[in-house]
């Protein structure tokens, strides 16, 4: 009887392994087609992206957020607006911490970020 129960608890963790396997699976897969959504787009929109991820890694939270809201007012696939919340959620991280350094300008993106 112990075997059978070791047996079917095996049997269990099997399965809820699996399926965590396969929600991970769908889960990078939409990941990766949010990442690869504007390689392919336009090259206008393209370039519009790039130059906000660009702007946000060297901490120009002015022109990241000026392209941002040139980039949410475009036609967007479901996957680059997802992109663009991303590129938003990663704004408004730069920005507040550089408003809690005292920087005037990042606590009005945070604001403007906010209110949207």
């Amino acid at each position: 009887m112990a075997k059978f129960c070791v047996f079917v608890f095996g049997l269990a963790l099997f399965g809820l392994s699996a399926c965590g396997n396969k929600e991970q699976a769908e889960s990078d897969k939409v990941a990766k087609a949010v990442q690869q959504s504007f390689e392919k787009a336009p090259d206008a929109l393209k370039s519009n992206y790039d130059d906000i991820k660009a702007a946000i890694a060297r901490n120009d939270l002015v022109k990241a957020k000026a392209g941002l809201d040139q980039l949410r007012a475009q036609k967007l696939s479901q996957e680059q607006q997802q992109a663009a919340i991303e590129l938003r959620q990663e704004l408004m991280y730069k920005a507040a911490v550089a408003s809690q350094q005292g920087d005037a300008n990042a606590a009005k993106i945070v604001q403007a970020l906010r209110g949207q």
